[in-house]
């Protein structure tokens, strides 16, 4: 999903935390329920605009990356503590990924109006307000973070239905 209200830029993630919500509370949770799967936030830096980040998935999706750009991203955001609102990291990970062509690209307004679209469509036709959000089977949802747990009777209830 697009923050509409995040800087372009990003924004440091205490200050957004704070100007947003008041405070980074709410992910407590979110970093313990993480650590029971050895995910550690452990250099959480920035809150970026993703708009270009969702722009870099688009294009790694043409050549079957774009689960490995997702991955690369949330690294380069939670553990490397890099800003992805920013085109030189976008390009890096573009590189890391093995993507050519990935700099013209995210210099031009390629895929812009795509994932603009796809957001709108998520959070109108699927109700999606917040991520993470997943959707299992086109027919059960959950939204937030959750622990492998969840997900395990998640997927029991689905196939089960």
């Amino acid at each position: 999903m697009i923050d509409l209200q995040t800087k372009s830029s990003g924004e440091d993630y205490l200050a957004y935390n704070r100007r947003r919500w008041g405070s980074d509370g709410w992910t407590s949770s979110l970093r313990r329920s993480a650590a029971k799967d050895e995910l550690q936030f452990k250099d959480w830096k920035w809150w970026p605009n993703t708009l270009n980040a969702h722009r870099l998935v688009l294009l790694a999706d043409t050549v079957g990356k774009g689960g490995e750009a997702k991955q690369e991203l949330f690294k380069m955001t939670y553990e490397e503590g890099l800003n992805i609102s920013d085109m030189e990291v976008l390009c890096a990970a573009a590189d890391r990924l093995g993507l050519s062509g990935a700099r013209e690209y995210l210099m031009s307004e390629k895929g812009k109006e795509e994932v603009i679209k796809q957001d709108r469509s998520a959070k109108s036709e699927r109700n999606i307000s917040s991520v993470p959000f997943f959707i299992i089977n086109g027919s059960y949802s959950l939204s937030g973070a959750q622990d492998s747990t969840t997900f395990e009777k998640a997927l029991q209830k689905v196939a089960n239905m």
